[in-house]
């Protein structure tokens, strides 16, 4: 066939002949070229893999080594996405278990305070003001309340809006708090107390009769002046039961059966009896009889029961 071709087409098949070459040479170097990008892009596929890990380690490391219990929550659905293991210890949870779990799970939802509105209601504020810090109450896996020093802060992960909580447990300090309060309420109770007594002093110790206080069981847990000058006892004793041994043999059994049982019922006492006085460094009994009467109500509380006695001597009938 080549024989039959005239120089012009010979030459002009040479051409394309050499065009071809040409062209597979061509080829061929693209082709490495193509080698060497898609080897090179592996590479650096592999560094940016080995780069994330080790950012992934770096941050384990320090949310698994923080003093502080940390979370991530979904801000939308308040379900808890990671969470180390001090979450864990808090709450009681295995770290597998709080994933996913809804955050009312871990609230002290019975206050009425740390409910599901109030969880949402803090999501979005943390991502219309920013970081928040408050105290929260927990609850563990039964049910024991504690609280918590909780900081949250915006992020983003994949797109998501979510929330990093930072918390510490301060049940300690918040029973300290409490009972720094309650301790300062006693002491305000007291000094009410104490100047109620003062003026209760001031307003009985000038009257001619005697008056008394009895708390509930019918113990004196008051006297005015005029008692210790009728009955000769000293300051020291005068809240003690001896003043009874100065009541008339024959009348101080039927001054206690009748005292007790008004203590039980909660009755109005009225008793009339003889009683003499102490004298002298040896305490001893002297002088005559005298009638007094007494007479004693009760003050209930708001449940009903009796709070407190409130009494009076009077002289009577004179010398017995």
């Amino acid at each position: 066939m080549a024989g039959n071709k005239s120089p012009d087409e010979l030459e002009k098949l040479r051409a394309q002949i050499r065009d071809l070459e040409d062209l597979l040479c061509l080829k061929s170097i693209e082709n490495q070229q193509l080698e060497k990008i898609i080897h090179e892009d592996r590479i650096r596929q592999a560094k940016l893999r080995e780069q994330v890990e080790m950012k992934d380690k770096e941050f384990s490391a320090v949310f698994e080594g923080s003093h502080d219990a940390l979370s991530f929550h979904d801000a939308v659905e308040g379900k808890i996405l990671r969470a180390n293991s001090k979450v864990a210890q808090l709450t009681g949870y295995d770290v597998d278990q709080l994933i996913a779990i809804d955050l009312n799970l871990i609230s002290n939802t019975a206050s009425g305070i740390f409910n599901q509105d109030y969880v949402y209601e803090m999501n979005a504020r943390v991502f219309k003001d920013g970081m928040q810090r408050l105290e929260w109450q927990a609850k563990d896996i039964c049910n024991n309340v504690f609280w918590l020093d909780l900081i949250l802060k915006p992020a983003f992960f994949n797109n998501r809006q979510v929330i990093l909580a930072a918390a510490r447990d301060i049940s300690d300090f918040v029973e300290a708090q409490q009972r720094i309060y309650e301790l300062q309420q006693e002491r305000v109770a007291l000094e009410h107390d104490a100047a109620m007594y003062r003026r209760l002093r001031l307003l009985t110790d000038g009257l001619p009769q005697v008056i008394w206080i009895a708390n509930a069981e019918g113990q004196i847990t008051f006297w005015n002046y005029r008692f210790f000058e009728i009955s000769g006892l000293p300051l020291s004793t005068a809240l003690t039961d001896k003043w009874h041994q100065l009541i008339h043999p024959d009348d101080a059994p039927g001054f206690m059966r009748e005292w007790k049982q008004c203590v039980a019922t909660g009755c109005s006492f009225e008793y009339d009896f003889r009683m003499r006085k102490l004298a002298g460094t040896n305490s001893r009994i002297v002088g005559m009889y005298r009638w007094y009467t007494v007479r004693a109500v009760a003050r209930f509380n708001e449940h009903g029961k009796v709070a407190e006695w409130y009494g009076t001597f009077n002289d009577s009938k004179g010398v017995s």
